[in-house]
């Protein structure tokens, strides 16, 4: 059984509102209830096949197929370290992991291929940070310099022989022109182009710190660039103008960041070192942390989204998922023109008007900020009109759901 129909089956079992009405459907993962090692989990990747490859902190990779558990460590396989720091999956299947003093190890399914100082390039055994180019030649960022290997050749870049202004790489994405951009510990963000290396960093841009430990580059080619330890929030950089979003001028639960993905409809999927996981549609934050969902963690590492829209979520105290569009399901804005909601805010009733020609019952819901269940009923009608002049002023959420879809809406009453 897959995946996507286990969490189907548990959908609204455990059931959360958070701070801004967005509801939760959780299953954790841990060393207890599953095949993994431990629970501090590093990375998470998927494949084509939707298997998952999660990296461990010295506990090895771990390959779930959504039934059976694999565990590769170096007691029962050739990987060279059991501390994984990042997962990279090439066009042909490989999968190349950077590890603690492990150097970069490489599987195929079959045979591990080991780099380390001993026998290769790579300038040292701790890798922070991995990425493929569009040639699928990999980058490799260490604590030592960053280096290219296109399968045969090594070429290392450092501080003495190119434009990095650091040694210590902690992230890289490349761009849609086969740039290779580069967060450094100390030093802020490089940009590495066929012509030379453009720096960016608090003195000669809207960089907010220099420590930069992830970096994410969306489908418009957009940076999503996210500081940590301490760090001073997460930065766009549409490659002219840079926006800042910290905890002083936005949702975001604090300032320090670990990972940034990116999911179909382009939501920002934000793991952070104490405020849980994120989502910013570019207009609203929800925030996951465990006061408020089942995230088992606010240290959350790593983050991976697979096909069915699944948010596969690493923390530091096992692997969650996160089912924020369940399978079967049409997840609708609260914008979606399928349904006209007024008036907002509301005061003495709320008109409900269905736009389409396709009208079947649907059910109703309003709860209130704190969960209770204020309003439960069934739209008969393309026209449904609720009396809420009894409810207290304040903050509510509308649910509307039927077989096909799920559509909410945040509500005022004053």
């Amino acid at each position: 059984m897959k995946m996507n129909k286990n969490i189907l089956s548990i959908l609204f079992q455990f059931i959360v509102l958070n701070a801004v009405g967005q509801y939760s459907s959780w299953t954790v993962f841990n060393a207890s209830n599953s095949g993994l090692p431990n629970n501090k989990i590093r990375e998470v990747v998927i494949d084509d096949s939707g298997d998952k490859w999660i990296g461990t902190y010295n506990g090895g990779m771990v390959h779930f197929d959504d039934e059976t558990w694999t565990v590769y460590n170096t007691d029962n396989s050739g990987i060279s370290g059991n501390s994984i720091l990042e997962i990279v999956i090439d066009d042909e299947g490989n999968k190349w992991c950077g590890t603690l003093e492990g150097g970069l190890a490489k599987f195929d399914g079959d045979e591990w291929t080991i780099y380390n100082t001993s026998n290769s390039g790579i300038p040292t055994n701790t890798v922070y940070s991995l990425c493929l180019d569009l040639n699928q030649d990999i980058w490799v960022g260490t604590s030592n310099g960053l280096a290219k290997f296109d399968g045969t050749t090594w070429t290392v870049y450092n501080s003495q022989n190119s434009g990095l202004p650091s040694n210590s790489i902690r992230s890289l994405a490349v761009d849609s022109s086969n740039n290779i951009w580069i967060g450094t510990y100390s030093s802020g963000a490089v940009k590495r182009t066929l012509y030379g290396w453009v720096v960016y960093n608090t003195v000669n841009s809207g960089l907010p710190y220099n420590r930069v430990y992830a970096i994410s580059i969306d489908s418009s080619n957009d940076k999503w660039i996210g500081t940590s330890l301490p760090g001073k929030g997460l930065a766009l950089f549409n490659d002219s103008t840079w926006l800042v979003y910290d905890t002083s001028n936005s949702g975001i639960p604090e300032n320090n960041i670990c990972d940034i993905k990116f999911d179909d409809a382009g939501n920002k999927w934000i793991a952070t070192v104490s405020g849980g996981l994120s989502m910013f549609d570019n207009q609203e934050w929800i925030v996951f942390d465990t006061s408020n969902s089942g995230i088992p963690s606010d240290l959350v590492w790593s983050v991976a989204i697979d096909s069915f829209g699944n948010k596969w979520v690493g923390t530091n105290n096992g692997l969650a998922v996160y089912d924020g569009n369940p399978v079967g399901l049409n997840y609708l804005s609260s914008n979606d023109e399928q349904f006209t909601v007024y008036p907002v805010p509301m005061s003495s009733s709320l008109k409900i008007v269905y736009e389409s020609d396709d009208f079947s019952s649907c059910n109703l819901i309003i709860r209130s900020m704190t969960g209770e269940v204020v309003f439960n009923g069934k739209m008969e009608q393309i026209n449904s009109c609720i009396d809420v002049s009894a409810f207290p002023n304040g903050m509510y959420l509308l649910t509307i759901s039927s077989d096909d879809y799920i559509f909410t809406r945040k509500l005022i009453k004053r």
